[in-house]
């Protein structure tokens, strides 16, 4: 029997806000990632901790080091806030890097990672990036990056943020930009700990994002996304019922929504690409 990894997922949002994406029929930031990493590696070994919360502690008996991989995903908090759930966030990446165990990061988890390495984050000089982030183009440096072998050098992909990285760590390598975010994709190592970051949410698919429209229905008005809460529940019952039928090309052909979306196995590739071509290496070297 294969000897499969072990992952520690650290959930950057409050209990609360977990609890406000259940009451709206999903789940929370952690656990939707959760559910692509056993997708991606069936049999895969999770321990998840809540990185905002005062308990933040690993399960009895683990080390940060007796990982073979930790998983940070988005959250609704800002990375350049000053207050307490924010910065023990930082400084568990801080102790993660000591540790010299590989991390994935998505949007929140790239943002305080940058953050703890020495670069800077802040609000989005073009607003809020919410639905599909558009036309996200690999660099030259991440065309050739194990993070997207195998990914079309342009695609679409799930996203939701306020905030982008503004200042890249020293040594960071831009690994995918678009018209949006110069940093969608970046890398790095800091004390040995090998980075690969995403702005973006592989792990979302369109019936998460469908919730996320409902739930934030006050940001999308506000924003401009949408007229109001009607508008908001008929572009949720559309991405629900492509998400249930994806072979709905009038839907598809609405949204604008294609296979790199639509697809699973297309969609969640980077999070496949961390775990056979980082996290499985590193493990097997290490046991």
């Amino acid at each position: 029997m294969p000897v499969l990894p072990r992952i520690l997922l650290v959930e950057g949002n409050l209990r609360v806000n977990c609890d406000r994406a259940t009451a709206h029929g999903t789940l929370s930031a952690g656990e939707r990632y959760a559910k692509s990493l056993r997708e991606v590696c069936p049999g895969v070994h999770i321990d998840k901790i809540f990185g905002a919360e005062p308990d933040c502690a690993l399960p009895a008996g683990s080390d940060i080091a007796s990982y073979d991989g930790v998983v940070i995903g988005g959250s609704g908090l800002h990375a350049y806030h000053d207050e307490v759930n924010v910065t023990r966030q930082i400084d568990l990446v801080r102790e993660i890097f000591k540790a010299g165990t590989p991390i994935l990061g998505s949007c929140w988890g790239m943002q305080i990672a940058v953050i703890a390495a020495g670069g800077i984050v802040a609000q989005c000089s073009k607003g809020r990036e919410l639905g599909l982030a558009r036309k996200v183009e690999l660099t030259p440096e991440g065309v050739g990056h194990p993070l997207f072998e195998g990914k079309a050098s342009v695609f679409d992909t799930p996203c939701i943020h306020l905030d982008e990285v503004v200042q890249i760590p020293d040594g960071a390598t831009v690994l995918a930009s678009n018209n949006h975010s110069r940093v969608q994709a970046i890398a790095f190592a800091s004390q040995g700990t090998d980075f690969w970051g995403v702005q973006y949410h592989p792990e979302f698919d369109l019936f998460h994002m469908a919730r996320l429209a409902v739930m934030y229905s006050d940001i999308m008005i506000e924003g401009d996304f949408y007229r109001n809460v009607e508008d908001g529940k008929a572009l949720a019952a559309d991405m629900e019922a492509l998400h249930a039928d994806p072979e709905r090309y009038d839907l598809a052909w609405k949204l604008g929504v294609d296979s790199d979306v639509l697809d699973d196995g297309i969609r969640t590739l980077e999070i496949r690409n961390w775990i056979e071509k980082k996290v499985i290496p590193s493990m097997i070297a290490h046991r």
